[in-house]
């Protein structure tokens, strides 16, 4: 019974296998490198042998996978899987790297690029704070400087490169030396000289003050000076066709005498040689001109001089200058050209001015004059 029971619980076995034929033997393919047996095996031609690498049963004990490809070296490469009508082909394949490549590359340029800006942006900060410290710096040095006081050191004298402008000179005509002032006037105006001078009038009694005048850092010649406060010389000197430049010298005398009285005004200019005729015309000239005694009363008087006489001017003698005088209703005031033999021009306004102005002139006799 037991043996029957046996047979048939084999015989059952064996209708059952036979119902599950046993699989096709397929040619067993190593693992090489060749394209060809991938494909193969990707078509199901063969199996991969795995015979010479690794014991079968090994393998199932330790349920490893028989064959794990090696992975990428990029992590963010991604292989495309073949698809259900056939895979991939290698052109496809070759393609797909190509442009991972291409990718990687560009990635790598970029790198490279951001660092490149982060180091020049990094070296334009440092020389930044580099100009930003050193004016700083040389700032808080000139500071220093300024406060910290200069040490004195003896100046050595150079020569100059270039030229030196020629300083102001005046040559006055005292032979005496007499108390100088410069006067600088802004425009050669009578009005503007008589108001300078007329501050001037305190001094020493018995003695004169010398003055010069100053233009724009030059010195007033006497023919523009003479025209200037005698406006009616410009139309005698026109019709005798007489240029004061070439009879008179540039320099002059300017003077305030101080007599016991009253300051008088006083001036004194040279005749160049041979020229003295000329000037005695041109004077005799001028006192015929019918406003000159209102003129002169416009500048060479410092007190009230009166009412110029009716009988106008008179020639006379004071020692060895020749005069053209002008009397008033004040007797201690007259107006006077005079003519030295010195080939010296005068003009004063009284005796006592004349006096004083002798003490400084020692070439003209000393007659005495009453």
């Amino acid at each position: 019974m037991v043996e029957g029971s046996n047979n048939n619980q084999t015989n059952n076995q064996n209708q059952e296998a036979a119902k599950f034929p046993e699989p096709e033997k397929k040619e067993k393919v190593k693992i090489h490198t060749l394209e060809s047996d991938l494909e193969k095996v990707k078509r199901g031609e063969g199996e991969i042998d795995l015979s010479d690498t690794f014991d079968e049963k090994e393998s199932q004990e330790n349920k490893e996978p028989l064959f794990s490809p090696p992975p990428f070296e990029e992590k963010d490469r991604e292989v495309p899987l073949p698809s259900e009508e056939g895979g991939f082909s290698r052109d496809e394949a070759e393609e797909f790297l190509e442009s991972q490549e291409k990718i990687s590359q560009k990635e790598k340029t970029d790198f490279k690029k951001k660092w490149l800006i982060v180091l020049i942006g990094l070296i334009f900060i440092i020389l930044v704070a580099f100009l930003l410290i050193y004016f700083l710096a040389l700032k808080k040095v000139k500071k220093t400087e300024e406060v910290m006081p200069t040490p004195f050191v003896t100046p050595v004298p150079t020569e100059s490169l270039t030229p030196q402008p020629t300083p102001l000179t005046f040559k006055g005509l005292l032979a005496v030396e007499a108390e100088k002032k410069t006067l600088e006037i802004p425009i050669l105006n009578r009005e503007v000289i008589y108001h300078l001078l007329s501050q001037e009038t305190q001094g020493e009694k018995g003695t004169l003050r010398e003055f010069f005048l100053s233009l724009e850092k030059k010195t007033v010649k006497f023919s523009d000076f003479f025209l200037t406060v005698i406006p009616e010389i410009y139309s005698v000197a026109s019709k005798e066709n007489i240029d004061l430049k070439t009879i008179f010298e540039d320099d002059f005398s300017l003077v305030i005498t101080y007599p016991e009285d009253y300051p008088q005004l006083a001036y004194i200019a040279q005749i160049k040689e041979g020229k003295r005729d000329e000037v005695g015309k041109l004077i005799e000239d001028l006192i015929d001109e019918k406003d000159l005694a209102y003129s002169l009363r416009q500048f060479h008087f410092f007190a009230d001089p009166g009412k110029a006489s009716d009988r106008g001017f008179r020639r006379g003698k004071l020692g060895d200058i020749e005069t053209y005088f002008l009397t008033f209703s004040n007797p201690d005031l007259a107006f006077d050209f005079g003519l030295s033999t010195d080939n010296k021009l005068i003009v004063f306004t009284s005796m006592k001015s004349l006096k004083i102005i002798l003490k400084y002139l020692p070439s003209l006799s000393q007659t005495p004059i009453e």
